[in-house]
């Protein structure tokens, strides 16, 4: 399946209202990670949405993942984001079980600097887990 100029691949994520896909960019042959939101979002759950496209856009630090491209079409509306093939921390913690301690000690320092930043940008991430905690390399 594809769309503008992503070719979708795989569901890699499943939310209350977006399920997320592994893809492929079209321009670079790179993978991308595409949000999809339902069409039947509610209006509070759309107004979320469109938060979350607004702060994404300003928000460029090297441990939050960057957005690349949004686009509606045919009222869907799709979100391209940075792939961390590594998938999430909680997944991570449960194939490999208690991680190491220099680990865990450079996940803590990488957190703490993006959480930081944030809040210089008066932002409250509010949903911070395991499971939102995307691992690149």
């Amino acid at each position: 399946m594809s769309i503008n100029d992503y070719r979708i691949n795989r569901i890699i994520g499943k939310g209350s209202f977006a399920t997320v896909f592994k893809a492929f960019s079209r321009k670079t042959q790179k993978p991308v990670a595409i949000k999809i939101f339902s069409k039947k979002m509610s209006k509070q759950e759309e107004e979320l949405a469109r938060k979350e496209v607004s702060i994404s856009r300003t928000i460029d630090h090297p441990n939050i993942i960057h957005l690349y491209d949004e686009f509606r079409r045919n009222d869907t509306w799709y979100m391209v984001f940075e792939y961390c093939g590594k998938g999430d921390l909680d997944k991570l913690v449960g194939k490999k079980g208690m991680l190491k301690e220099e680990i865990v000690a450079l996940l803590a320092v990488e957190l703490v600097e993006a959480v930081f930043y944030l809040a210089e940008k008066n932002i409250a991430h509010r949903d911070i887990k395991p499971a939102n905690i995307l691992i690149t390399d």
